[in-house]
């Protein structure tokens, strides 16, 4: 009797974090972050889904002209989103974002 193939091996699961980019324009030189070993998929995923929640009431407080643009995929999902430091959301959006990326935000000089 013939050996049955071997199914093909199932790949690993990438992270949640695995191909986001996050380029910031605004603070100084442009500059590109990646979510790499060091980065809280979790508080990652919570700063995305803050930044596209448009229902939020937030302060009328502007916070700077830095702006970041998450793209890449987050948990299998498509992420393109832009936080801006234009109000008290994006403000602190920012600051999510960068914290679960373990890297200090970029400021504009």
């Amino acid at each position: 009797m013939p050996a049955s193939p071997t199914p093909p091996a199932a790949a690993a699961p990438s992270p949640a974090g695995d191909g986001l980019r996050v380029e910031v324009t605004e603070a100084g030189e442009p500059r590109s972050f990646a979510c790499e070993d060091g980065c809280d998929e979790r508080a990652l995923a919570k700063a995305v889904a803050s930044a596209q929640d448009t229902m939020r009431a937030c302060t009328e407080q502007y916070g700077g002209p830095e702006t970041a643009h998450v793209t890449g995929t987050l948990g299998g999902e498509p992420v393109d989103v832009t936080v801006t430091r234009t109000d008290g959301c994006g403000i602190a959006d920012y600051a999510a974002l960068f914290a679960a990326l373990g890297v200090e935000p970029p400021l504009a000089p």
